[in-house]
């Protein structure tokens, strides 16, 4: 039972390939990925790339909350062993559960062969219970496309699109058979893909840090980046920057608001070495958190605009709402 999670391939945002019949379609969930598996016997394991116990210790607590509700589940579906694929949402401590790769108990058994089509079939027919829920499936060229519209108004992460005829295809353990100086090697399938959403933001520089082969090329390098705020829009108005408290700040509550939020690092490999404290850059990322950018990336120099042009009105609320 020691099946790690199948990895994903990301296509970029285009879905127009994936709106046939042979494809379904998920929201993606920007929680945390936990294989639940349960023999019968013991009590049920949460695994996260073959480590265990998993998470934080906020994800511990969500999982020993959860505990209950999975075991609910398994009885009331009738299952005598189960390996389950899902999100879990450590400030909802909710579970989506998106895949049944094996089980057993209940007509008819599913195995690790067998196809999404099968596995999917009786994952829809499964009753939810508490914090373990099922995954919202579309399936049709009209039901995808509204799904996808979803996701887009809602500023999650993406969709998730799956090939019905497709197995299951775990990842490898660390020091297995092909793998490099004993490091995990992930088989990304094709069958399961991600549409991650992509954003755009203008951003300041203001750190920059890089070193050089005798060539002449950045081996390392990165940015630290900001935006402009007004004190009152300060996320952690507590927060001192650099650490560095006034004589007048208590120790444990010091109000230091900023007029500058720092908002991320972004590598420096491969960019336009012009870009140095002070300048203004154009990135991609995936999501805003409230305090920082998920994923940037610099994409260009932005000599048209000025650092006053940077600030946090560029961002929408991020949400991790359910569609």
């Amino acid at each position: 039972m020691n099946i790690l999670p199948m990895k994903l391939t990301d296509v970029g945002t285009d879905i127009s390939l994936f709106l046939g019949d042979e494809w379904i379609m998920q929201q993606k969930h920007d929680g945390v990925r936990m294989m639940a598996k349960w023999d019968g016997v013991g009590p049920v394991v949460y695994t996260n790339n073959g480590k265990e116990p998993i998470g934080s210790a906020a994800v511990k607590q969500v999982l020993w909350n959860l505990d209950r509700d999975v075991h609910t589940w398994i009885k009331a579906n009738k299952l005598s062993s189960v390996v389950l694929d899902g999100e879990i949402m450590p400030e909802t401590g909710i579970y989506h559960v998106f895949d049944i790769v094996e089980a057993s108990g209940n007509a008819p058994s599913i195995e690790l062969g067998d196809s999404l089509a099968v596995r999917n079939e009786m994952l829809q027919h499964t009753q939810d219970c508490g914090r373990v829920r099922k995954a919202t499936t579309a399936y049709t060229p009209e039901q995808k496309r509204f799904l996808w519209s979803l996701i887009n108004a809602a500023g999650v992460e993406g969709a998730v699109s799956k090939r019905l005829s497709s197995v299951y295809v775990p990842s490898r353990l660390s020091g297995s058979s092909g793998s490099k100086r004993g490091l995990d090697v992930p088989i990304r399938t094709k069958d399961w893909v991600k549409h991650k959403l992509v954003k755009t933001a203008d951003v300041v520089v203001s750190t920059v840090s890089r070193e050089f082969n005798d060539r002449g090329m950045v081996t390392h390098g990165r940015a630290l980046l900001f935006v402009n705020i007004e004190p009152l829009q300060d996320p952690e108005p507590f927060l001192s920057p650099r650490g560095v408290r006034s004589a007048t700040q208590t120790k444990s509550n010091a109000l230091s608001p900023r007029t500058e939020l720092p908002v991320g690092h972004a590598s420096l490999i491969g960019k336009d070495q012009t870009i140095v404290v002070g300048s203004v850059v154009e990135v991609n990322f995936l999501n805003w958190t409230g305090v920082a950018l998920i994923q940037p990336r610099i994409v260009r120099v932005r000599l048209d605009k000025t650092p006053a042009d940077c600030d946090i009105s560029q961002f929408a609320e991020y949400s991790r709402v359910v569609v």
